[in-house]
């Protein structure tokens, strides 16, 4: 077995599938393009969707529902559930320093003279591409200056 429990093989099998469905690049861009955000509270991370539900103005509820592959073999559903238990899941190590951050900034946000927050991780880096899109590392906040473009976009209507 290698990294993750999967048998090998059948990892060999899905990548194979992925290049038989979309090609080299496609495969490649599947297994690599981990992170997006849909305005304005969905996010797929990896094969986690995280539905972002706000409540009240400082109160947000985080949902996540970990998506398993229909027909794949059991190693490589048994190591995204687990994946999804332990790292980019609600409660995930991935993710327990982010909501640790969110309620920082939110506490600091109701401090007096704290007007605003910085978001520049990776700004200037981005790659924009002809649709407009832009891309960053995995560990940019790209996503969150895409988040508050969209919102001023909306609010400007």
């Amino acid at each position: 077995m290698e990294s993750g429990n999967v048998d090998p093989q059948a990892r060999e099998e899905y990548n194979q599938k992925l290049v038989d469905m979309y090609g080299e690049q496609g495969a490649a861009d599947t297994l690599t393009n981990r992170q997006f955000l849909i305005f304005p509270n969905l996010v797929i991370f990896d094969f986690n969707i995280r539905v972002i539900q706000p409540i009240s103005h400082d109160k947000t509820e985080v949902y996540s529902y970990p998506l398993m592959i229909d027909g794949a073999h059991d190693s490589i559903n048994a190591n995204r559930m687990l994946d999804a238990q332990t790292r980019v899941g609600t409660a995930g190590i991935l993710s327990a320093d982010d909501t640790d951050v969110f309620n920082g900034n939110q506490n600091a946000l109701n401090a007096i003279g704290m007007d605003w927050i910085t978001i520049s991780r990776g700004l200037g880096k981005e790659e924009v591409k002809d649709t407009g899109e832009r891309v960053g590392v995995y560990s940019d906040e790209a996503p969150q200056r895409a988040f508050w473009r969209k919102w001023t976009s909306v609010l400007s209507k």
